[in-house]
């Protein structure tokens, strides 16, 4: 029965039906996530700013120059957290229109509305704001290093919007004209050099620098500290540069000097960068800067590139007592940032989806040079090692194509992953070799070259490309693994009929591990090499179809078939039983990036149980015997992650094994003082103090280590700190940990720091590790550090413990989305997974992100698809129980 309505109510309805009619709201306003829609142009920028590390916060004014398109009733810009007190619009000549500020979105997405319409035409907009410093290592963050306090930008990608309105968005490049109010006995480093020094109010002063090339946001350096200079040896002037340019570096004070190595090898990288791009370096200056702390390796911010201190502090100078793998990571960087300065800063991506044009060249670009710089380097293998951990990721059903779509200002720091950089530096490669280096790399000069000081977009990039080369293939190469995920698989097949010429029959499919929900619907254009026994040259091909046949020579049929020698291609490949057998027997006299890509091809071969155990387990002891340390390490990964599916009596057979394959290696590396050698044995070492959990190997790790504090720098190389400071955590526990921890800080070694920091959270009691995190939640770690922890916390296969520490992660959640770096907050599912391997887990973990949990972690959910997904797979690899056990013994 329904109940008549109150008079009031009724009265109500019939005006609102009968009375006159109302105006109709106005729509709407619908707040861009993502490209800003205003035809706006960005002209140039005056900022003015003071900075006091001492304070809490900053304040600052700037001019944009604008150009409309058209009459603006509005318009968007960003600007993220920010008391903004004055917006003005100035025309050419006329009264200055006063204008509201809002933001309107989480990401920092702003409403900017004039008392009066503007007109199309040119305008200065000027705005005044303060705000405070950050203190998650992103916008403009204040850090504090030993009692000093130092001030720092870190704007990519979307992060400049945290310290000064603008628009933050790549595709907006602009000269810089900045002038910074410091204290006066302050080091300031931005992107153009000083040019003026004048007093300000008591006890400050401004500096003026020189206007900037073209820059986006991300790109801009604001650093004011106390930082000490040394002087680097300069760019000579070359025939594509009349002038020299000056090379700094910049570091806390007392460690000036430990960039000398870096700061040397320097002129050399940019002069081989200069040849092979045909384009000066196009800076003014370039500084080093050992940033106190930085959320990532390094960031390519122009003329003054910014690191994290421990990748560039190796010391005075570039000898045999650097630590081998800390010189590794900084030539690594180094190169990549360097790269950049050509590939990002001069030709800059449109927007995000195309962050493949600068980070996977970069990270090409940057192995090409090493390997010019130092041929016996081993840089060519590192890249394939890189495009090795792309595979795993692009395994995924839930992987992400390079160039996929960002879906708001939230998801584009899911593309700074391993697809972006591993993937896009091997299809860069793939098809440099696969098409011939005498038509892409002039190909890629010239584009670089016709879009310097501008911003582009991969159509454009590919299009360059195949008019280059008059070749559609190679076109359709770039388009169909940009813009697909996942890796291909080619199956080859030899056939020898009676009286024909032998052929080999390609396949391609994409790669589906046990478990995968992955849909082989996927087709590439996949530039293809086949070697073969004797002296016959490698056979080239370009597989467009699911299935294709290639005819070979006439004459006896092929005994060995090498797929992809080199190790150049982006697939997986697999091939009959008989001839894993073969290529087990060749392994250890292949190129070593050619043996790593075979010994991934067999593991990957065996998750998707088309490539027998019997016959990886002979590529792994083939790999064990290879020259090359870091094909002799390859298996140790897959075999540590087997072991969690088997049982006591599996595991000791396999682990007997293991030791009885590797042994030999270890007699050979024991007397082995050259770098690689040193590298491996640390690797070895490592590996049987943590996965074999041999008492004698944890007692010899801990040995180095004491060693290493006592003064032997070539003691343990420092890929190896976090292994033997977890051996101290879980044999020894807080008290000694804690002891060892303050030498550690008297030592002042970011690395060895960090790592003894990180080593709270294998503490095996359960009181010493719930203080571990509580240390966590005070927020007087760095940042990273709170993350490393935690991870490290959660890296336990024990349920029970996984469950308590979890437990702590659930009821501080927002607290911990705090203490960790602003950026990585989208990975806190994963922090949650741990090293989960049960499917009651991914439910567990997909209920709590579908509560209020999400609210702090933007961004999260390809981390979420992923972390699921990975731990589904786990789950699914329990038949590797009954499988490993029959091959390895």
């Amino acid at each position: 029965m329904h109940r008549p309505l109150p008079l009031v109510s009724s009265l109500a309805l019939c005006l609102a039906a009968c009375g006159p009619e109302t105006t109709a709201p106005p729509p709407a306003v619908i707040v861009p996530d993502g490209p800003l829609p205003d035809p706006i142009e960005l002209h140039g920028v005056d900022l003015a700013m003071r900075l006091d590390p001492a304070a809490e916060g900053f304040s600052g004014q700037i001019d944009l120059q604008l150009a409309l398109g058209d009459r603006r009733e509005a318009i968007w810009m960003h600007g993220q957290d920010l008391d903004v007190s004055t917006v003005t619009f100035t025309a050419p000549g006329a009264a200055p229109i006063p204008a509201t500020w809002t933001q309107r979105s989480d990401t920092g997405t702003v409403r900017v509305v004039p008392e009066q319409a503007l007109l199309a035409g040119d305008y200065t907009l000027h705005i005044e704001w303060t705000a405070a410093y950050a203190t998650d290592l992103s916008g403009l963050f204040k850090v504090e290093e030993r009692g000093d306090a130092f001030v720092l930008a870190k704007s990519e990608s979307i992060q400049a919007r945290r310290a000064l309105p603008g628009f933050d968005e790549p595709r907006f490049k602009a000269p810089y004209r900045v002038a910074l109010t410091v204290p006066e006995a302050a080091t300031v480093i931005g992107n153009g050099p000083e040019t003026a020094r004048v007093p300000a109010e008591p006890g400050f002063v401004t500096v003026t620098l020189a206007e900037t090339p073209p820059l986006p946001t991300y790109l801009l350096s604001l650093a004011v500290g106390p930082f000490e200079s040394i002087d680097g040896p300069a760019l000579p002037a070359t025939s594509l540069r009349a002038e020299s340019v000056p090379v700094r570096g910049f570091a806390r004070p007392g460690r000036a000097a430990d960039l000398g190595a870096t700061l040397a090898v320097t002129p050399a990288l940019v002069d081989i960068l200069e040849r092979a791009f045909e384009l000066p370096f196009p800076d003014e200056k370039l500084d080093i800067v050992a940033a106190p702390a930085w959320p990532s390796g390094a960031t390519e911010l122009a003329g003054a590139i910014t690191y994290r201190e421990a990748r560039v502090l190796l010391g005075p100078v570039d000898d045999g007592s650097l630590d081998p793998s800390a010189r590794q990571k900084m030539l690594s960087t180094h190169a990549h940032e360097l790269v950049h300065m050509w590939f990002g800063n001069l030709v800059t991506p449109a927007w995000w989806n195309d962050l493949w044009l600068k980070e996977g060249f970069a990270t090409w670009g940057s192995a090409l040079a090493l390997t010019e710089l130092e041929p016996e380097g081993g840089h060519d293998v590192r890249a394939t090692q890189r495009r090795i951990r792309a595979f795993a990721a692009d395994s995924l059903a839930s992987s992400r194509a390079v160039r996929e779509p960002i879906r708001g200002d939230a998801d584009i720091r899911n593309a700074y992953d391993s697809i972006t950089y591993g993937k896009g530096m091997a299809i860069i490669e793939m098809v440099d070799h696969g098409y011939g280096p005498a038509v892409f790399r002039p190909a890629v000069r010239d584009w670089l070259q016709a879009n310097a000081g501008a911003s582009t977009d991969t159509k454009g990039f590919v299009r360059a490309m195949k008019d280059a080369s008059g070749n559609p293939a190679l076109g359709s190469t770039f388009a169909t693994f940009l813009d697909q995920p996942g890796v291909p698989l080619v199956q080859v097949a030899v056939d020898c009929p009676n009286g024909h010429a032998p052929s080999v029959t390609l396949r391609q499919q994409r790669y589906r591990p046990k478990g995968s929900r992955v849909r082989d619907t996927t087709r590439w254009t996949i530039p293809v090499c086949l070697a073969f026994d004797g002296d016959r040259a490698p056979v080239c091909t370009v597989l467009e179809t699911k299935d294709q046949a290639v005819e070979l020579e006439a004459g006896a049929c092929p005994r060995l078939v090498r797929p992809n020698p080199g190790g150049h291609g982006y697939y997986r490949f697999t091939v009959a039983t008989g001839q894993w057998k073969r290529l087990a027997a060749e392994l250890p006299r292949l190129p070593a990036a050619e043996a790593l890509m075979v010994v991934d091809s067999a593991t990957a071969g065996l998750h998707a149980q088309n490539t027998p155990p019997e016959a990886v387990r002979l590529v792994y002891e083939a790999a064990a015997r290879h020259p090359d340390p870091a094909v002799a390490s390859a298996p140790l990964a897959g075999i540590a992650a087997w072991r969690r599916h088997l049982d006591p009596d599996a595991r000791g057979g396999l682990d007997a094994w293991t030791r009885a394959t590797w042994a030999p290696v270890q007699r050979r590396v024991a007397a082995d003082r050259s770098p690689d050698g040193r590298l491996l044995a640390a690797d070895l070492l490592a590996f049987d103090a943590l996965t074999l959990e041999l008492p004698e190997a944890r007692t010899q790790l801990v040995a180095r280590l004491d060693a290493r504090l006592d003064g032997d720098s070539q003691a343990l190389p420092s890929s190896a700190y976090d292994a033997a400071l977890r051996v101290v955590a879980e044999d020894r526990g807080r008290a000694p940990l804690a002891e060892l921890t303050r030498r550690i800080v008297d030592l002042d070694d970011p690395s060895l720091e960090r790592a003894a920091l990180t080593a709270a959270g294998h503490l095996r009691d359960p009181q010493q590790r719930a203080a571990a995190f509580d240390e966590v939640l005070t927020g007087d770690l760095d940042p990273r550090v709170a993350y490393a922890r935690v991870a490290a916390l959660m890296s336990s296969e024990n349920a029970s413990r996984q469950a308590d520490v979890r437990a702590r992660i659930e009821q501080d959640w927002d607290r911990l989305s705090e203490v960790i770096p602003g950026q990585w907050r989208r990975r806190l599912p994963r922090l949650w997974a741990g090293a989960a391997c049960a499917r009651s887990d991914a439910e567990g973990l997909r209920t709590w992100m579908d509560s209020d949990a999400a609210l702090v972690a933007p961004g999260h959910a390809r981390v979420l698809a992923q972390t699921i997904e990975q731990i589904e797979l786990c789950d699914a690899a329990d038949w590797l129980g009954t499988a490993i056990p029959r091959a390895f013994k």
